[in-house]
């Protein structure tokens, strides 16, 4: 089948295109390399002296050359996996290629990810439909299940899943498309509902999304449920309300770049802020910027810090450079900063504390300590209206 949809693009780029992939430098083989060793760490065709990783490599870095535009993300690699299983090399490229082009829908591995980010929105629609009372509990706790559904997507369903319902979905999605990435999450919901529902604080909460699909070991069951669903929603239903949550998005972005770009015209048109930045700089020659991010009242909060120690600064609220950087100083590095809402800035550190600011007078409002056991994933939520990060991959 995929062979088939493929024929005319294999025929067209000749015998020995994925060879001559191969023998290419791709700009993204720094993020490859880190990934290959994440890739099913337990299982033994990827481990550390496994041939399977020296295949994984040679199949990310044909792909990212192949098709420019996507290069590589995060989650692609657990993709090749599953096909190396199978198939060799080259048809695994080809099924990468089938799956990523031609299956699942367009921007799903984009550099924002934002089609992957509009089916959790779709997906949350479908919930609030269908299982009203559990997305009422979800956001009476405050809990964002796209926090954890977006892990089941752009993997689909690759880490999440044991491995014997994982390929059970897989079935469906190379037969039927991306449609069973509903079914199934909706599913997984469905027969965690009981459980979800007894757990009242959002600690709790986030430790059995994460853990509920990790426990999914009878594929019967959970297929059997995806498909008893009663009338589901159709792939119309589907991207209709996919076009419109990339259309919000897109205008959100666009919304976004436009302070952004004023911020930086003033920011190089203010001689006196760019002189505060030299000056606060040369303060802490041992500090570097971690991460800033931009209020919706368009005040900048710059994070300085080392491996042990953290501070904040606020521009354009504070020009001298005795004043902008905040009283506030953490025993801990930052490792990420967003704006919570109009009044509210959260700072998290790396010894897993969360600060509340408040973004009109720069004064701490609430300092917490979270529990070690909190998902690792969560400190990324945070950083969604980050305008930069130094020194880390998406």
């Amino acid at each position: 089948m995929l062979t088939a949809k493929l024929g005319k693009l294999m025929e067209e780029k000749g015998a020995d295109y994925y060879s001559r992939l191969c023998h290419c430098q791709t700009k993204c083989i720094k993020q490859i390399k880190l990934d290959l060793l994440r890739t099913l760490p337990n299982n033994r065709l990827f481990g550390k002296k496994s041939r399977g990783i020296e295949k994984l490599e040679r199949v990310l870095v044909a792909y990212s050359i192949h098709n420019p535009t996507v290069g590589y993300c995060q989650g692609m690699n657990m993709l090749a996996a599953v096909c190396l299983f199978y198939l060799n090399e080259e048809d695994a490229f080809w099924c990468l290629v089938s799956i990523i082009e031609h299956i699942l829908p367009a921007h799903y591995y984009s550099t924002n990810l934002i089609a992957a980010i509009a089916d959790q929105e779709v997906l949350k629609e479908m919930m609030a439909e269908k299982l009203p009372d559990l997305t009422a509990h979800l956001n009476e706790s405050g809990v964002d299940s796209s926090m954890i559904t977006f892990n089941w997507f752009v993997t689909l369903f690759v880490d999440p899943l044991p491995m014997e319902p994982m390929l059970r979905i897989w079935d469906c999605l190379l037969l039927s498309g991306p449609k069973i990435l509903f079914r199934a999450a909706f599913a997984i919901f469905k027969m965690n509902k009981s459980n979800l529902l007894r757990l009242g604080d959002p600690i709790s909460l986030l430790g059995r999304l994460k853990l509920m699909s990790r426990l999914m070991y009878n594929g019967d069951a959970l297929l059997q449920t995806a498909f008893d669903l009663g009338k589901f929603y159709g792939r119309s239903f589907i991207d209709r309300r996919r076009e419109f949550h990339l259309a919000v998005q897109r205008k959100a972005t666009r919304q976004q770049m436009t302070r952004v770009t004023s911020l930086r015209d003033t920011l190089t048109r203010s001689k006196s802020i760019r002189d505060t930045v030299r000056r606060v700089q040369s303060r802490a020659n041992t500090l570097v910027w971690e991460c800033a991010a931009v209020t919706s009242s368009d005040v900048v909060w710059l994070c300085q810090g080392s491996h042990d120690t953290g501070r904040l600064a606020v521009l354009p609220l504070a020009l001298d450079p005795e004043s902008a950087f905040l009283e506030h100083q953490f025993g801990s590095r930052i490792t990420c900063i967003a704006e919570l809402n109009s009044d509210v800035v959260l700072v998290g550190t790396l010894s897993w504390s969360l600060v509340a600011f408040s973004s009109q007078t720069g004064y701490e409002c609430v300092h917490t300590h979270l529990p070690s056991t909190l998902p690792s994933h969560l400190s990324e939520c945070c950083v969604s209206e980050c305008v930069w990060t130094t020194g880390r991959s998406r």
